[in-house]
């Protein structure tokens, strides 16, 4: 199988399996850099991690944070897990011994957000304090605080070269910082509502976000590219496929949509699903996609170019 490409309009996206297990609603997802496993942060406090095999077999549940657990973040030899909660703390867990490697704590708010940096030596984390915050992994201590939204922060992303953060707010907008000097690159302004998600294409030339006014949106060098429109309601996340030639969303809609990111035309859509789109990841090779939604499980879809 082929990773999808312009050069293939009819990708779509088939439903191949459901991992179930949660007791509540499951907020985020993410896939291992090498593909074989996805963990989930769900309403009911856990972290599960789960193999991508035809078995779908649960390898961990890690319990600790006394609240939802809202996102969560493979570090780049697939060896742990970061995940952020309501309880305020980011917690970077082993998976190999199942237990707690680090615990960061300076959020005043709620933290949505946590991502290692593409070296794995930094951890960043955003938050209803309305902050960012970049974490050395290797200490524990507080390296940068990004102050500058207005609003509650949703999400946090690193670019591809691990220099610039990305970060989504309540505000309506999405921000672009570098990491060295904690200054904002780029205000990216536009959304008529709360901005959901935002994500750095591979390739590190495009930013998409996702918004509560329906629409995704496109930008190159900090400016509007293309507006996608087509959702009913909120998009709640939005990724990029490996090549970047392709962007999915999911929103409460129901749906997953595929655009192409060079017309901004719907390549596919697939649903309605039980339950709101909530989170996503691609895997690198572009054959894995996994979703999940407040129906308290985790989908793993598959690309397929020959429908």
């Amino acid at each position: 199988m082929q990773t999808p490409t312009t050069n293939s309009p009819d990708v779509k996206l088939v439903p191949r399996r459901t991992l179930e297990g949660h007791s509540g609603w499951v907020w985020d997802v993410a896939l291992s850099p090498d593909g074989t496993m996805a963990a989930s942060a769900s309403n009911d406090t856990t972290v599960r991690v789960w193999g991508t095999t035809a078995t779908g077999s649960l390898y961990r549940v890690f319990k600790g944070h006394s609240g939802p657990v809202r996102a969560v973040s493979f570090s780049p030899d697939s060896q742990r897990v970061a995940s952020a909660s309501d309880d305020m703390i980011v917690r970077v867990w082993d998976i190999g011994t199942g237990v707690v490697s680090r615990v960061f704590q300076g959020h005043s708010g709620c933290v949505r957000s946590a991502a290692f940096s593409p070296d794995g030596k930094l951890i960043a984390s955003a938050s209803d304090d309305k902050t960012v915050r970049l974490w050395d992994l290797r200490t524990g201590d507080t390296l940068k605080v990004f102050h500058g939204h207005s609003g509650w922060v949703r999400t946090v992303k690193f670019s591809p070269n691990g220099k610039l953060l990305a970060s989504a707010s309540d505000d309506c907008t999405a921000r672009i910082w570098d990491i060295h000097t904690g200054a904002a690159c780029a205000v990216l302004e536009g959304h008529a509502d709360y901005v959901r998600a935002v994500s750095f294409s591979p390739d590190g030339k495009m930013v998409a976000t996702g918004s509560k006014d329906r629409t995704a949106r496109l930008w190159r060098t900090g400016m509007l590219s293309t507006v996608l429109e087509g959702h009913s309601s909120w998009v709640k996340d939005v990724i990029f496929s490996p090549d970047s030639e392709l962007v999915v969303s999911a929103s409460d809609d129901s749906t997953i949509r595929l655009w192409n990111t060079s017309t901004g035309r719907t390549c596919s859509t697939l649903g309605p699903v039980q339950g709101w789109e909530r989170g996503m990841a691609w895997a690198r090779d572009g054959k894995l996609v996994v979703s999940t939604a407040d129906d308290m499980t985790v989908r793993i879809l598959e690309t397929d170019e020959n429908l």
